[in-house]
């Protein structure tokens, strides 16, 4: 009888780090395809590799997540209209740059996307944070009032540049367009 209930624990266990495995995997898996990068031959330099110059007829969108302990080891994805631009770690922030206009910030749960209306040479603020499920934790976006995310997310860390995706729409380089690149208006 022990053994059977030894055996029933252990399978649980096995189950239950296996769902784990699989819903922490985005990490992993964007390592082994940098492995298998690694090892293939070089391929053609893209021409939008680089960092974006900002322009004054771009608006900037702030999307942070305040330092938390509550799911501090995920990275969620930021989503701006579909495209994957970043991973956000805990306490960090990122300034997307985008063409005036509507667009959708999203993360893991679709069912939180925030519509944008970005104005060129305005910052729009979006907080990210955990919500967390039975084995794992998701990212989900809101709108947040901009008095109170300046003074947030000026005590946070901007994004580190490699775990930037999409190069082209996020400010990276803060000596060049300091309005741009700067939280402040």
């Amino acid at each position: 009888m022990k053994q059977r209930a030894l055996f029933v624990g252990l399978l649980i266990c096995t189950a239950y780090f296996g769902l784990a495995s699989l819903a922490y995997g985005h990490d992993s898996l964007q390592a082994n395809s940098n492995a298998a990068q690694d090892s293939a031959p070089p391929a053609e330099p893209k021409a939008s590799a680089g960092p974006v110059k900002p322009s004054e007829n771009k608006a900037r969108i702030v999307v942070y997540r305040e330092k938390a302990k509550k799911g501090r080891w995920i990275k969620p994805p930021v989503l701006c209209d579909n495209t994957q631009v970043a991973y956000l770690d805990n306490g960090r922030y990122v300034i997307l740059l985008v063409a005036p206009g509507q667009h959708t910030i999203t993360s893991d749960k679709t069912k939180y996307s925030v519509v944008v209306d970005a104005k060129e040479d305005e910052v729009s603020f979006i907080k990210l944070h955990i919500v967390m499920g039975f084995t794992h934790g998701l990212g989900a976006v809101e709108q947040s009032p901009a008095e109170t995310a300046k003074s947030t997310a000026a005590s946070l860390i901007p994004i580190e540049p490699d775990a930037v995706i999409e190069p082209t729409m996020v400010c990276l380089d803060r000596t060049q367009g300091i309005k741009l690149c700067s939280l402040q208006e």
